[in-house]
């Protein structure tokens, strides 16, 4: 076990590092060439034009001129935030220097047209998002130029209301979704949240705000837009199946009177739960059977939430095919993780192939962030963490969870996400490692069960012995009993052909079946002495009749009490076990 633990850390420990080396690389590059590639790949586009079409500008950012272009193309560089009104522009005719932001008609005015009447606001939503300043309900209005807000203070021990007034020149990055508005105020931390009574109130307010956007937000917006169009295209119909299928098998099991709540862990086990002692006796489809199981209706809930939030993406950048593999194949291993540390447990659940599918995209994104655009990227790499940082830290330590099962997803859907974008060479490095730890936990979990079969053999066994028992002490008392009669040397033919061989041979299956549980074990070491003694007394009984040894005789005639008297106690430990078992299950 520790063989094999020490490499899936070591393997775990080199994807890492190089993930983190691969990431940093790729964030300089991009930073490299992203300003350039920007300006140079902008066409000519349509807008107003406030100066002659003959006249063009060089565009300075950062100390190095880029140009020159039309007044149109820099509507284009306004719109998609890479100009700002700081930028210096520099006229091709004159050379004159003006900033962006006194070029006429090229950024709007700070001023809003309208003055905003005073409205009821909440500074929070019902899914958790607030504002960071102002809690509970307020108002809100703009006039003159400055937005008010009165509200509470977010902060402990703050009472009554509070008025925070923003000039609207320091307002940038106004967005509208349904009826939230959204903003950013310059010189503070967080993004502010308004929600309004209506629709049309937010976006009213929004049209009273300023339109000056940053060029983090405009590049965020701009890459929202690519990833829904990107989404767009086609449905996840991988992952709303799989979805449909975890919520039509639990329903059948619960209107089948399995239970809602709670599902017992003998249902589930006959239902295909992944139990390494049903599994490695060759019922391997369990492995994927578990996928589809859940112990109850907040089991199946959470996991279907958290499933559709990273399969969606995933399948989307993989394809319905491959994300299909990916699925079983991270769900396959992690049941395999599963049975390799605990074997006697019913494990059912798609949480270790949700933990898998996290597993794939941040390992794809982090290999390759070109997948997807720059700040969804960035984005969906938190998410990835986040869910897995806190789904880790928040099942530590309760018991019922399959952590072996959500480690072993992991490691394994960032091994496979890592062979989905690496060169071809390197992802057949990496594709042979799943490989070799696959068929390891195979022959780990194979090797971790044989005690449960000698278990199943010995159980087996018991009835067999007792009546194999009961057989050769009435055919020994009979021998015993005519031997005054016979001469003892065929006395002993008698003991050699009928009783030493039955006692041999239970002997000798005995020997056979020595992995067992702990209960059995203590059953075990006993049952082996009392065997062994009435073997031994009936080789010294055969010996001592030819040999007519009355010292060894003597001693086969103490051997044969100790037996006795090791069975007496024996079955009084087997009659003490069975009354425990009897109290232990009246009690349940």
């Amino acid at each position: 076990m520790s063989l094999f633990v020490l490499l899936v850390l070591f393997i775990l420990a080199g994807l890492a590092a190089r993930l983190v080396w691969r990431s940093i690389r790729n964030k300089q590059d991009r930073e490299a060439v992203a300003t350039f590639a920007r300006l140079s790949e902008v066409t000519e586009g349509q807008g107003a034009d406030a100066w002659p079409s003959t006249e063009r500008w060089t565009v300075e950012l950062q100390g190095v001129k880029y140009g020159p272009f039309s007044f149109a193309q820099l509507q284009r560089f306004k719109a998609d935030g890479i100009l700002e009104p700081a930028a210096l522009l520099h006229a091709e005719s004159d050379g004159r220097t003006v900033a962006a932001g006194d070029l006429d008609g090229l950024f709007p005015s700070i001023a809003p047209k309208v003055d905003f009447p005073e409205h009821a606001v909440a500074f929070q939503t019902f899914s958790g998002r607030h504002d960071p300043v102002f809690r509970g309900s307020g108002r809100v209005k703009v006039s003159g130029g400055v937005l008010t807000l009165s509200g509470s203070r977010r902060r402990l021990f703050a009472w009554g209301k509070r008025l925070e007034e923003i000039p609207l020149n320091r307002i940038r990055d106004v967005g509208v979704s349904g009826r939230e508005v959204k903003f950013a105020v310059d010189d503070q931390k967080g993004e502010r949240l308004l929600r309004m009574k209506s629709k049309a109130d937010a976006a009213l307010l929004a049209q009273c705000l300023p339109g000056r956007v940053s060029a983090a937000w405009a590049q965020q917006k701009r890459d929202n837009q690519a990833f829904e169009r990107f989404m767009g295209a086609s449905r996840p119909w991988v992952t709303i199946s799989i979805i449909a299928l975890n919520l039509v098998i639990f329903a059948a099991i619960g209107l089948g009177g399995g239970g809602w709540s709670k599902v017992q862990p003998s249902v589930l086990a006959g239902l295909g739960g992944n139990l390494g002692i049903l599994t490695t006796q060759g019922d391997w489809w369990r492995l994927v059977a578990s996928l589809f199981l859940h112990g109850g209706l907040l089991h199946v809930t959470a996991n279907m939430i958290a499933f559709w939030e990273a399969g969606r993406v995933t399948e989307r950048l993989f394809g319905h095919f491959r994300y299909l593999l990916i699925y079983l194949a991270v769900g396959i291993l992690a049941s395999l993780a599963s049975i390799n540390w605990h074997q006697d447990v019913v494990s059912v659940g798609a949480s270790g192939a949700i933990f898998g599918i996290y597993g794939v995209l941040l390992a794809a994104l982090v290999l390759d962030p070109s997948l997807l655009p720059p700040t969804v990227t960035q984005r969906l790499r938190a998410v990835a963490l986040v869910f897995i940082g806190y789904a880790l830290m928040q099942s530590f330590g309760q018991r019922g969870i399959d952590h072996a099962a959500h480690i072993g997803g992991l490691i394994a859907g960032l091994l496979v996400g890592s062979v989905l974008v690496m060169p071809r060479s390197r992802a057949l490095a990496v594709g042979a490692c799943v490989v070799v730890l696959a068929c390891a936990g195979v022959w780990h979990a194979r090797e971790s069960t044989r005690p449960y079969d000698d278990e199943v053999a010995f159980r087996a066994f018991l009835p067999t012995l007792a009546s194999e028992e009961k057989r050769l002490g009435e055919r020994a008392r009979e021998i015993f009993t005519g031997a005054s009669q016979l001469q003892p040397a065929a006395v002993a033919d008698q003991i050699e052909q009928e009783l030493i061989p039955g006692w041999q041979g239970l002997h000798e299956r005995l020997v056979s079946m020595p992995r067992l549980l702990p209960a059995s074990l203590a059953l075990y070491a006993p049952l082996v002495a009392y065997v062994n003694l009435k073997y031994e007394s009936l080789k010294l009984f055969r010996d001592g009749l030819r040999k007519e040894d009355e010292a060894m005789l003597g001693l086969a005639t103490q051997r044969l009490k100790e037996a006795n008297a090791q069975g007496a106690a024996l079955k009084q430990a087997i009659e003490a076990g069975k009354e425990a078992q009897k109290q232990r299950d009246s009690g349940r």
